[in-house]
């Protein structure tokens, strides 16, 4: 256990950055592209709208995107601090990779508001964000600390998924956007290590009974994120009309459907699915691992939802 955490405080040291590192450009974002991948926001299934109207609904999409982001390492960032402050007076390599996780995660935060900024001189209108976001941090915080730890675990997974599968090799999005999401999965890449290690320690000392309950704890976090994000698209609704989209009754309620699957697709299904934090999940829970599949179905992109 000693030498898995060493090798992951030697790894962070080599992916680390700084915010000078990314923080220059965010001054030179190009508005008359896409910043995300259609595979991520499925503006598309939006008929109604033309081509500028797609492109403020990818901008929307995208700053809310990278500040859910920010929210959810809200409560991120407090879980890892409280398992550093453990970690004490035991093995130093052990605290050392926790500090830096820590310190990574409020970097990550304050790259994003940073970004949140930038975005809005940029954009020319505000863009609200669901919250409170202390109130939603400290609700997560408050169930089961395996629970918790699972659900960092499928952000993680699901930040890799998004890099790999969708934005990495997307030539038509803004470069520099692509490269603050480069950014951000390289050091998501160590937590994800960290992180399973942290579960492997906790479910040594649960019971059965134990475990299936830190995964329903896991099944309300990821269900209570849902709902916001659901919340999240009447706020984007609101962004689009502030900076002169036009909508009809029909067309906000066509809005709604399709973006909340798209969201629930992108932020749920997409961490339930990827079989690195399945896996966790199979050796681990082996008895409740039909919740998986239950959820993945639930949350599956479908323009109709």
């Amino acid at each position: 256990m000693i030498s898995s955490y060493t090798s992951i405080v030697r790894d962070a040291q080599k992916a680390r950055w700084s915010l000078d590192d990314v923080l220059g450009s965010l001054h030179g974002l190009d508005f008359s592209r896409p910043f995300l991948p259609e595979t991520l926001v499925h503006t598309g299934a939006l008929a109604f709208l033309d081509a500028p109207g797609r492109l403020h609904a990818n901008h929307i999409r995208a700053h809310s995107y990278v500040r859910t982001f920010a929210l959810v390492e809200r409560f991120i960032l407090p879980f890892v601090m409280l398992h550093a402050a453990e970690s004490m007076h035991g093995a130093t390599d052990r605290l050392l990779a926790l500090m830096q996780f820590g310190e990574e995660e409020a970097k990550h935060i304050a790259l994003f508001e940073r970004f949140s900024e930038a975005f809005e001189l940029g954009f020319g209108s505000a863009c609200e964000i669901i919250g409170p976001e202390q109130e939603i941090a400290w609700s997560v915080l408050a169930e089961d600390p395996l629970g918790v730890a699972l659900a960092v675990l499928h952000i993680e997974w699901m930040t890799q998924d998004h890099y790999l599968r969708s934005v990495r090799n997307a030539e038509d999005i803004d470069p520099e956007f692509r490269n603050l999401l480069r950014f951000h999965w390289i050091e998501e890449a160590q937590h994800a290590r960290l992180d399973t290690l942290l579960i492997e320690e906790a479910v040594a000392t649960r019971s059965d009974a134990e475990r299936r309950a830190a995964l329903a704890s896991y099944v309300r976090i990821v269900e209570s994120l849902a709902k916001v994000l659901a919340d999240q698209v009447e706020l984007d609704i609101e962004a689009f009309v502030r900076v002169g989209g036009s909508l009809d009754a029909t067309q906000r309620d066509e809005w709604r459907g399709s973006q909340t699957a798209a969201y629930r697709e992108a932020f749920v299904h997409a961490g339930v699915v990827h079989p690195r934090f399945r896996a966790v999940v199979e050796q681990h829970f082996d008895a409740d691992r039909s919740v998986l599949t239950s959820l993945a179905q639930r949350f599956e992109w479908s323009p109709t939802a």
